[in-house]
């Protein structure tokens, strides 16, 4: 069973995201394999897809966020977060 205390708020619209830039990547093959298209001639969609879909995954699990937790956690300990 899905624990939903760690999914709120912004984690949906994270997730939600996610699974549709997948869905359009999974289409964008299902695509060229139906109608016989290298996947060249739709390279400049699927970069740009894959783009995003990586900008997501750095922010969410990379410098970013933790930049942000750090800064969210010196609040709630009473500091000011910032030097």
């Amino acid at each position: 069973m899905i624990n939903t205390d760690k999914i709120r708020g912004k984690d949906w619209g994270f997730w939600f995201i996610l699974v549709l830039i997948l869905l359009f990547l999974m289409l964008l093959i299902g695509y060229c394999t139906v109608t016989g298209k290298s996947i060249k001639e739709v390279s400049d969609i699927k970069d740009l897809l894959k783009d995003v879909l990586l900008m997501l995954v750095a922010y969410r699990w990379g410098s970013s966020r933790g930049s942000k937790d750090k800064t969210e956690l010196l609040n709630k300990q009473g500091g000011s977060g910032t030097i």
